[in-house]
């Protein structure tokens, strides 16, 4: 277990705060993929301007 001097003011340790940054940013790019196929289909689909 940390020690309290290890942990920043989340409560997480370093490790810990990089491995749900790769996470979180894992999932923001698979939004970003979907929501940029979804744009351009509806923009092929039915074009905004």
């Amino acid at each position: 277990m940390a020690g309290k001097s290890d942990l920043s003011f989340t409560g997480l340790t370093d490790d810990q705060a990089q491995e749900l940054h790769s996470v979180y940013m894992s999932g923001l790019w698979l939004f970003v993929t979907i929501a940029v196929v979804a744009h351009l289909a509806v923009f092929i689909w039915r074009p905004w301007f």
